[in-house]
């Protein structure tokens, strides 16, 4: 079980996982942009698209529900397996990524 402790307010929590509810399409979207999906075959390529769209905004809304989760002084998340993990870890590159290039280009 991984564990995070963040040395973050209550509010800033609350603030933090209102703008990561706001940009979790904005960054399946990017990550989708970013995937090099094979263009020979269109029912291959829809696919591929639709699925990697799926499992980046679930990505994000973990993200976000561990965020709003989080309880105590440090808060602490806990991610309960290694898939939620990567996962999580995944949705914070996503986020970074979309904000790199959708608001500080």
């Amino acid at each position: 079980m991984a564990e995070l402790r963040l040395t973050m307010t209550a509010e800033a929590r609350n603030v933090l996982t209102d703008l990561l509810r706001l940009i979790a399409p904005a960054a399946a979207r990017v990550s989708v942009n970013r995937a090099k999906i094979p263009g020979n075959d269109a029912e291959i390529a829809s696919f591929w698209t639709e699925t990697l769209s799926a499992q980046a905004a679930e990505e994000a809304r973990l993200l976000a529900t561990a965020f709003a989760n989080a309880k105590g002084e440090p808060a602490v998340i806990l991610l309960k397996n290694d898939g939620q993990a990567f996962a999580f870890l995944r949705a914070l590159s996503a986020v970074r990524i979309a904000l790199r290039e959708l608001v500080f280009a």
